[in-house]
């Protein structure tokens, strides 16, 4: 029992370092890249419960399969998941928002044609008028 509570808590606790950490190298890189000096700030105060839990369900899983073939401490699924997860969230975010811009994009283009539905058109005309193209178009039945 008290075995599996010290594990639990090591586990919160390298989330919580994971997490801070990746901000850490975040703000780090942002600082690099826009030319001013390095300075380390720990800001552990405005954590999110949001920003912990993928550490927390990472550690969780490294018991099922496939992950338990790996042989992965929890405390070290949580800390890599909730490093990655908070060092590079904001690089993955222009990948959604480009997605988002493709998705308007082809929404825009869409085919305005107006779609007839049964109720509006008469009773033999509604097959050829649906969307997807002239499905009764054509056909000749058999005769008997």
């Amino acid at each position: 029992m008290i075995r599996s509570v010290r594990r639990a808590v090591m586990v919160m606790m390298y989330a919580v370092v994971g997490a801070v950490a990746g901000r850490v190298a975040m703000d780090l890189r942002q600082r690099h890249l826009r030319g001013e000096p390095l300075e380390v700030k720990l800001d552990a105060s405005s954590l999110r419960p949001q920003e912990i839990v993928p550490g927390l369900i990472a550690a969780m899983r490294v018991r099922d399969r496939p992950w338990s073939y790996l042989h992965i401490p929890g405390w070290f699924a949580a800390f890599a998941v909730n490093f990655a997860v908070s060092a590079l969230g904001r690089e993955l975010r222009p990948i959604d928002d480009e997605d988002a811009e493709a998705r308007s994009v082809l929404d825009a283009t869409a085919d305005p044609r107006p779609v007839v539905t049964t109720s509006e058109a008469g009773p033999g005309t509604a097959a050829a008028t649906e969307p997807g193209g002239d499905a009764g178009a054509g056909f000749t039945p058999f005769d008997e």
